[in-house]
């Protein structure tokens, strides 16, 4: 795989287990600033359910490719996985959309609040480490599994067929002890919504 992909981490920058914005974080949101919301415009713009049908989520995956140098592989610290909702995020002002839902509007809060489910990505928890050798290959992750909370616990919160508008991906300690010296390089591209079961 070549071309454009996103990165985690620069070789050097360790996980800490907290957010941390600059190496480990990657969001969309959808919205425009418009008022009434219409994702039409604006830097993010369209909804993913705009992009993919979520009618039937519990048998659907998110997937992506993914390259992890072994020079620096990921020893700890989950990749927390959030799809929100127009009602936890929007990129945009707190309006009504044309669709006649209220957006909760631009905003960070959802992030870590138990309430907010989402899916937890460990694919060193079987060996303690995970380095893919430089090669790109595929994670999947059951929509079915987004089931945990800030601190990694269960969700208070459920999931519907409208809460899969927007994607958040971050490497953050999800309740747990972060790995010791971990450095990582985290390559990801072609994430994608699929049919699963």
């Amino acid at each position: 795989m070549s071309g454009r992909f996103f990165q985690f981490g620069d070789g050097t920058t360790p996980l800490t287990g907290d957010w941390e914005e600059a190496h480990f974080s990657f969001v969309y949101w959808p919205g425009s600033w418009n008022d009434p919301e219409n994702y039409q415009d604006g830097p993010n713009g369209i909804r993913l359910t705009d992009l993919a049908d979520f009618t039937d989520w519990q048998n659907m995956a998110l997937k992506f490719e993914i390259c992890v140098p072994a020079s620096n592989p990921w020893t700890g610290t989950p990749m927390q996985i959030i799809m929100a909702g127009v009602d936890k995020v929007t990129f945009g002002g707190a309006v009504m959309d044309i669709y006649g839902n209220q957006c909760a509007g631009a905003n960070n809060t959802y992030m870590s609040s138990n309430e907010t489910p989402r899916g937890l990505y460990r694919p060193w928890a079987a060996t303690g480490s995970f380095d893919t050798g430089g090669k790109w290959v595929t994670a999947t992750i059951p929509l079915a599994e987004f089931t945990y909370g800030w601190e990694g616990t269960p969700s208070s919160g459920t999931l519907n067929a409208d809460s899969f508008s927007s994607l958040w991906l971050f490497i953050c300690a999800a309740g747990e002890k972060p790995a010791d010296s971990c450095t990582p390089i985290i390559k990801i591209d072609n994430i994608r919504a699929v049919p699963y079961k």
